[in-house]
């Protein structure tokens, strides 16, 4: 029997996919400072994703979502990909607001990967896979493995049992999806959620998985700029040129 989300996949990669890279947070744990325009390796952080979404020839279209008050910003110091097409628009009040003012932007594309600009480590094979994991039930999302012990804790600060990690799994983006899937989900979903992901779960679709990448870590605190410093500068010789 065919399913209909797979169905919904064109087999053409570059002619059918789009990107969403989302970066209209706040930056709350970042003493006020946009962390997409920080520093990393002497380019703001939203470019490194940036280019490897642009660059790998696998999307149609790339939009970059951010807040309306850094659009102008946005536009100058990233004005060599905007000439190459990269489409910027204005978020929403929450992350799945701004998702879908991107989601909205699309008009040639059967599949969409949506991504956090705060992960500037992501990689173009972890693009691929997610590409081809997509065909499957039209929602697929990286994931790595719960490495620590996990304790349920009580509202006393007590724990009250360790929870067992052998099926837990740590989400990451980007997350591939079946576009009117992912527009449907978006549309019939007002709960807040952190990850589209879990709009798919509550319509009782199903989400297929493949081994994420430990290092596209995402960067919240100043701490984790230089983490993904050291993880670029050791990339550097193998980058491909």
């Amino acid at each position: 029997m065919n399913n209909p989300a797979t169905d919904l996949v064109s087999n053409s990669h570059k002619a059918s996919a789009a990107a969403v890279l989302v970066a209209a947070g706040s930056s709350s744990r970042m003493n006020g400072e946009d962390k997409i325009f920080l520093d990393l390796c002497s380019r703001p952080v939203i470019e490194h994703s940036l280019s490897i979404f642009m660059n790998s020839g696998l999307f149609l279209t790339t939009i970059l979502v951010v807040s309306e008050d850094v659009i102008a910003k946005a536009r100058y110091l990233l004005s060599d990909y905007v000439a190459k097409g990269l489409i910027l628009t204005a978020g929403g009040t929450r992350r799945q607001d701004s998702v879908f003012c991107g989601l909205e932007k699309i008009y040639k594309a059967s599949v969409v990967a949506i991504h956090d600009g705060a992960r500037p480590c992501v990689t173009e094979a972890l693009l691929k896979e997610g590409l081809q994991k997509v065909t499957k039930t039209g929602a697929a999302i990286p994931v790595i493995p719960v490495t620590d012990t996990v304790k349920n804790v009580d509202r006393y600060g007590r724990v009250e049992r360790t929870v067992p990690r052998e099926e837990l799994k740590l989400s990451q983006t980007p997350q591939f999806f079946s576009l009117d899937l992912i527009k449907k989900a978006h549309k019939e979903i007002s709960e807040n959620v952190t990850d589209d992901a879990s709009m798919i779960e509550m319509m009782g679709g199903e989400v297929e998985v493949f081994d994420g990448d430990p290092q596209n870590l995402k960067i919240t605190t100043f701490y984790d700029i230089a983490i993904a410093q050291n993880i670029l500068d050791v990339r550097k010789p193998y980058a491909r040129k």
